[in-house]
């Protein structure tokens, strides 16, 4: 297992080090000189231009299968629920008698 870890450290310190390196190459930001703000055409047609309305698509079979396969969940939650509800009442009543 620690095996496993120290690789993992290894690779992301090797992709935080490629990171640096390829930063180091970029032209620095330029600073804040400018007294007037700058402003850019942009023709009206990319103004007006949105992206298509796309739809959810269908639900597929797979879900359908799925939502079967698991629906032991819906009623291991009740049970847990009835559980964890009892012990909650359980609580405040032994607080009350032994408080």
């Amino acid at each position: 297992m620690a095996r496993k870890s120290r690789r993992t450290a290894a690779r992301y310190s090797e992709i935080s080090k490629e990171r640096k390196k390829k930063q180091r190459g970029r032209a620095p930001l330029l600073e804040d000189t400018a007294s007037e703000p700058i402003t850019v055409a942009v023709p009206e047609q990319a103004q007006t231009r949105y992206a298509p309305y796309r739809t959810a698509p269908a639900a597929r079979s797979d879900t359908k299968e799925a939502a079967a396969e698991y629906s032991h969940v819906k009623e291991d939650l009740r049970v847990v629920g009835i559980i964890s509800g009892a012990m909650l009442t359980l609580l405040i009543v032994l607080s009350f008698v032994l408080g």
